[in-house]
C-alpha cells in the first residue's frame, strides 16, 4: 500500500520551522454545497501537508443580503434566508477567512498576499461566468516576489474567448504550476503558459473519508431507506431517471435542493452543509446532474446515477462530470438513457476503488510537489 502523503515524516519536521503561508482563492460564497465543501477540502489538504492556510474572502459579486430574497424571490425567501444563515455560519467557522473585499482594485493595491497563493477548483476560469473579473482569478494581484499555483481549475467546458484571451496569455506564464479539472484544454493551456499542465481531481476527493464523517451532522426525519435527488437544472430527463429508479427500488424519493417538487416523497428545504454530507452518505441511491453531488457519492461510495445535462446551453458543463467518471472508472454510472438504470443500480466499487485511489494520490502528490517547489522559491 502506498504511504499516505498526509502522514509523511517530512510534514512533522516542517511543522517545527517557520512555514510559508498559503492563501486560497476560490468560489466560496455561492449558496452551493459543492462550492463550500471543495473550498474546505483544498484548505484542509494544504493544512494536512503542514502549511498554515486561509481562504481569501474575495467576492466581486458582493455578499448575498437577506433583503434581496424578500424583494426578488419572495416565494423562496424563507428557504433562501435560512440557507444563507447556515452557509455564512459554515464559511466563518471553517474557512479561516482573510479580510473581505469585493473590489478588484483593492486586491491589486492593498491586499496582503500570502507567500503562496493557490487559485483552485470550481469554475473560476469560466470566462462566461467571471467575465471582467478573470484577471483577479488569474491572480493578477499577486506580486512578482510571491508564488502562484493553480489547482484543479475548471473552465466550465468553455475555452477563453478572444475577449479575454490576452489575460490568459499575460498571466498564465507567471504561475509556478498549473493543473486543471478538464483534460480537453491541457494542450492549449500548456502552450499558452509554457508549462506542463496536468489533470488532477477535484479537491473534494483529496481528504480521507474520515475527515468528512467527523464534519457530518445528522438530518433527522429521513426515511430509513431513500433515494436522494440533487437536480441543479430542472432537466426533465433527470425526472424520468428518478421515476425509473423508484419503480425498481420501491423506496421514497428525497429532494435535497431546497424547493418543492411533486415527484418527491419528501422535500428538504434548508439543509446545512454538514447535513448535506450526511444525506448523501446515508442514501441508498443518489441521483444527480451535479458535479459535486457525483464527487461526494464517489467519496462515500454511495450508489449513484449521474445524469449529464441535456439542456443545450448547459451541455458544456458536462465535461468535468464525464472526466471524473472516466478517471474513477465509473462511466457505467453516466446515464444518458433510462434503459441504463436497472443495470447501473449495482455499482462495481471493487473495480473503481483502485482507480479512485490512484487519481487521488496522483493529485495529492502534484499538490504537495507544487507547494514544496513554491516554498523553496521564497
Amino acid at each position: 500500500m502506498r504511504k499516505n502523503l498526509y502522514l509523511c515524516s517530512e510534514n512533522e519536521a516542517r511543522m517545527k520551522q517557520k512555514l510559508p503561508s498559503i492563501g486560497i482563492l476560490t468560489y466560496h460564497r455561492a449558496l452551493n454545497y459543492g462550492a463550500v465543501w471543495q473550498g474546505w477540502a483544498l484548505k484542509k489538504s494544504c493544512e494536512l501537508l503542514g502549511y498554515p492556510t486561509r481562504v481569501i474572502d474575495y467576492s466581486p459579486y458582493g455578499v448575498w443580503q437577506y433583503k434581496y430574497f424578500f424583494h426578488k424571490r419572495p416565494d423562496k425567501a424563507f428557504t433562501k434566508i435560512t440557507q444563507l444563515y447556515w452557509f455564512e455560519r459554515f464559511i466563518q467557522k471553517y474557512l479561516n477567512l482573510s479580510e473581505y473585499t469585493d473590489s478588484n482594485e483593492y486586491m491589486r493595491t492593498r491586499f496582503h498576499c500570502d507567500d503562496i497563493t493557490i487559485v483552485g477548483s470550481d469554475q473560476i476560469w469560466n470566462v462566461k461566468s467571471v467575465q471582467e473579473h478573470i484577471g483577479a482569478y488569474m491572480l493578477d494581484f499577486v506580486p512578482a516576489n510571491k508564488q502562484r499555483i493553480a489547482y484543479a481549475c475548471s473552465m466550465g467546458g468553455v475555452f477563453a474567448t478572444s475577449e479575454y484571451l490576452d489575460v490568459f496569455k499575460s498571466e498564465l506564464p507567471k504561475f509556478l504550476a498549473i493543473s486543471l479539472r478538464e483534460p480537453d484544454f491541457l494542450e492549449e493551456m500548456s502552450a499558452i503558459s509554457g508549462k506542463m499542465v496536468v489533470d488532477v481531481c477535484d479537491p473534494s476527493l483529496l481528504p480521507d473519508k474520515s475527515y468528512y464523517e467527523t464534519m457530518e451532522k445528522k438530518k433527522w426525519g429521513l426515511p430509513k431507506h431513500y433515494i436522494a435527488v440533487m437536480d441543479l437544472s430542472g432537466d426533465p430527463f433527470l425526472k424520468e431517471v428518478v421515476k425509473k429508479a423508484k419503480s425498481i427500488l420501491h423506496i421514497p424519493v428525497v429532494n435535497i435542493m431546497g424547493g418543492y417538487t411533486r415527484w418527491a416523497d419528501k422535500n428538504i428545504y434548508s439543509l446545512q452543509p454538514e447535513q448535506w454530507l450526511y444525506v448523501i452518505h446515508h442514501a441508498d441511491l443518489m441521483i444527480t446532474n451535479s458535479f459535486h453531488g457525483t464527487a461526494f457519492s464517489i467519496k462515500y461510495q454511495t450508489p449513484f446515477l449521474s445524469c449529464p445535462k441535456k439542456i443545450e446551453h448547459l451541455k458544456a458543463g458536462n465535461l468535468r462530470l464525464t472526466n471524473i467518471l472516466t478517471q474513477c472508472g465509473l462511466m457505467s454510472q453516466c446515464i444518458t438513457n433510462v434503459n441504463q438504470v436497472p443495470e447501473a443500480l449495482m455499482v462495481d466499487w471493487d473495480q473503481a476503488t483502485t482507480k479512485i485511489e490512484y487519481y487521488r494520490q496522483h493529485s495529492l502528490e502534484w499538490l504537495k510537489n507544487a507547494i514544496n517547489h513554491a516554498s523553496n522559491q521564497k
